[in-house]
């Protein structure tokens, strides 16, 4: 049983939102050299003076997405942290072998393990995931020392699956059906 008690510093939960922005792969590295590529692109035909009919069309698509993800990551992560009233609010989890309990803002619920569907795991934090886009961070630091880490890891995949595995476990449900 883990019981935990933590509170969020604002950089901490910043850090945690990006690093779940790459986990989940709603930004990826590919993405992002994508985007250069497109700037370079648009870059490369402005200076040439051709196709500035094309120029325009992938200036305008490069900037939207430009827009979106400086949004997610820079803006949006600040702005969830303000909203949620996180700060210096005490968030109290407690893992046992059959449910979770949770004592938060609202106030208190108890789930059992199959509320949450998949995990993904960070060097500083576990994401317990919901939905895709909706889960819970559970800081490391909170576990203390790294045998805790491993015995919570332990827990955790004892229940849920990984999102990776999940995702490739989906992929082949699909196939399957398609066959």
């Amino acid at each position: 049983m883990f019981d935990l008690k933590y509170t969020y510093t604002k950089r901490e939960w910043i850090r945690a939102i990006r690093r779940y922005l790459f986990l989940s792969k709603m930004i990826s590295v590919p993405m992002v050299l994508t985007i250069l590529f497109l700037h370079v692109v648009m870059i490369d035909l402005v200076i040439l003076n051709k196709f500035v009919w094309l120029a325009i069309i992938v200036g305008s698509i490069s900037f939207f997405v430009t827009v979106v993800y400086v949004y997610l990551y820079f803006i949006q992560p600040g702005y969830s942290y303000k909203k949620s009233g996180l700060e210096q609010k005490e968030i109290h989890f407690v893992f046992s072998e059959d449910k979770i309990l949770n004592e938060h803002i609202l106030g208190s619920s108890k789930v059992l393990w199959e509320y949450y569907h998949s995990y993904l795991e960070s060097p500083g934090s576990f994401f317990l995931e919901v939905a895709k886009n909706q889960y819970n961070i559970i800081p490391k630091r909170v576990l203390g020392t790294k045998e805790q880490v491993n015995a919570f890891r332990v827990l955790v995949k004892k229940h849920l699956m990984e999102s990776s595995e999940l995702e490739r476990e989906k992929r082949m449900k699909q196939k399957d059906k398609d066959i």
